[in-house]
């Protein structure tokens, strides 16, 4: 009868525990894992003290008054564990909040470096298509003028060559418009 009373204390103090823990309005895997933890732990050391408790009674008969001192004190420190644990989770949450943050901001810190870089590759791309278009424009002109330069020398000569008219037509043109009567015979 006694050991049905402590396992049903045992299941009413989870039972304490657990809605505490929903109080608290801890994580649900925090709490099962806790929960997971604690449970066999108390149940293995309510057990063995149970034990340690009839092997005590039938050698001297020991008083339960310390007895029920040591479970207290072990429930005290089953609370102030679950307060540890319970501060700990909020730590953690916090610091998984802090890392979420930065490694978003990272996340957009790399992706305007990648825009950037894919900006400047696309102007490079631009100055190289440029440059080449240059270059085949100035191939294009240096092949023009050495296939014409028979032609631009053979145009110049024809210029300089009407230059030289026009200055004999000039020349003539002067005689007669100061001296007309020399032509006219």
């Amino acid at each position: 009868m006694k050991d049905l009373l402590k396992l049903i204390l045992i299941f009413v103090l989870g039972g304490f525990i657990s809605a505490a823990f929903i109080l608290l309005n801890l994580n649900p895997i925090i709490s099962f894992a806790v929960l997971v933890v604690l449970l066999p732990s108390v149940t293995y050391y309510t057990s063995k003290r149970v034990v340690y408790v009839k092997e005590k009674q039938e050698k001297n008969e020991m008083d339960f008054t310390n007895i029920s001192k040591k479970l207290a004190n072990s429930s005290k420190d089953i609370y102030m564990s679950s307060n540890k644990l319970y501060d700990l989770s909020k730590e953690i949450y916090s610091l998984s909040d802090e890392i979420t943050v930065l490694s978003d901001k990272d996340n957009a810190n790399i992706k305007s470096i990648i825009n950037e870089i894919e900006t400047i590759m696309s102007k490079v791309l631009d100055i190289m298509k440029s440059a080449q278009d240059a270059k085949d424009f100035s191939n294009n002109c240096i092949r023009d003028i050495k296939e014409n330069e028979d032609s631009i020398r053979n145009s110049r000569k024809n210029f300089d060559d009407l230059i030289d008219v026009y200055k004999n037509f000039s020349k003539v043109r002067m005689s007669l418009l100061h001296h007309p009567k020399r032509f006219m015979r």
